[in-house]
């Protein structure tokens, strides 16, 4: 079911429970999330960094017009500083809260940044490893025929019993 966007005067469009979300990441919502009081639901709003024709959209667009909007979390840390904890497009209105559970230290099937990252590099590096391969395997087989076509000449077989080397009795 898509969700009802309603007028909002800084932000164009927002999600018609946008104020109850930011509530549920203050207080809790009583199911998953326990509620972290350091957290601030905002809207960012996304500008094109320079004049140019953007195919994507068949026009040309200027720099500092508005390309998108979305939904941020942010957390006031102890430092003082303030930090994104995540951002999702309008459409994931509702996988907000969803995405944020499993992000406490104390959730249940919690799972490291640290070992996310080791496992999605991990990943990435063999697939490069494997297109490496593989676009050097047929180059280094046609170099390799070439020395030993070269240096060793050709293997006939003349039909003698027992001198075939590819066929062993």
């Amino acid at each position: 079911m898509p969700g009802v966007y309603v007028p909002n005067a800084d932000a164009g469009y927002l999600h018609s429970d946008a104020p109850d979300l930011a509530r549920k990441l203050v207080e809790g919502d009583g199911i998953l999330w326990p509620g972290d009081p350091r957290l601030e639901l905002r809207v960012g709003v996304l500008t094109w960094p320079q004049t140019c024709w953007q195919p994507t959209l068949g026009r040309r667009v200027r720099r500092g017009e508005i390309a998108a909007r979305r939904y941020e979390v942010w957390r006031y840390c102890e430092d003082g500083s303030e930090q994104m904890v995540g951002h999702w497009r309008l459409e994931d209105f509702d996988r907000i809260l969803l995405e944020l559970a499993p992000m406490r230290l104390d959730a249940p099937g919690h799972v490291s940044v640290l070992d996310r990252i080791d496992t999605n590099n991990d990943a990435m590096e063999k697939a490069n490893s494997q297109r490496m391969v593989e676009a050097l395997a047929a180059p280094l087989e046609h170099a390799l025929k070439i020395k030993h076509d070269t240096t060793e000449g050709r293997t006939v077989f003349r039909g003698m019993p027992g001198l075939n080397p590819a066929k062993q009795d």
